[in-house]
């Protein structure tokens, strides 16, 4: 397993109660078809995520 990866969330938009769009701003290696990524909180120093249940989509671009 890959280690965590700190990120901020610099953006959200929210389509409908349930579907949201994150912008994150992170130093990672671009996407390639195939990979997925998993977010998480770190609470009392453990990383907190909810089990994937549902297809996610990411896109990458440049944000400065």
């Amino acid at each position: 397993m890959q280690k965590w990866i700190e990120g901020t969330v610099v953006d959200q938009k929210r389509w409908t109660e349930t579907l949201f769009t994150l912008c994150v701003k992170a130093e990672v290696a671009g996407f390639e078809a195939g990979q997925f990524a998993k977010l998480a909180l770190a609470v009392e120093g453990e990383m907190v995520a909810r089990p994937s249940t549902r297809r996610r989509s990411v896109r990458t671009s440049s944000i400065t």
